[in-house]
């Protein structure tokens, strides 16, 4: 996942959908090959939900329903007509709903790796 988001981030580009059946009007986010981007860090779920029209179930990467008391991170998911839709947090790496230093660690072990190979 971690590279996933990685190229996702450097790939995504302008295109993204502000015009769907399933982000409210005044949706902070944007939908682009049913990834959703501009989710902040630490997003509660109430938060995250009010973005949609309708009422979603938010799934971990490890699809088991996210408890209440979690953010919203980076792999988590929801389905909308049989759609899936992967939230894409810039920066959050390691799927934690945080940017933090464990993510430069990551992508720096990466980048390192394909430098020394």
């Amino acid at each position: 996942m971690a590279l996933c988001t990685l190229i996702s981030i450097i790939s995504f580009s302008a295109k993204a959908d502000t015009t769907t059946d399933v982000l409210t009007d005044n949706s902070l986010y944007l939908l682009y090959d049913n990834l959703i981007f501009e989710v902040s860090e630490k997003t509660a779920i109430d938060e995250f939900s009010s973005n949609f029209i309708n009422e979603i179930s938010v799934f971990t990467e490890k699809d088991s329903p996210l408890a209440s008391d979690k953010f919203i991170s980076t792999g988590c998911y929801f389905k909308h007509n049989d759609v899936k839709y992967t939230v894409i947090i810039t920066g959050d790496v390691d799927s934690s709903g945080t940017v933090d230093s464990t993510d430069y660690m990551r992508v720096k072990s990466h980048f390192l790796s394909l430098i020394f190979k």
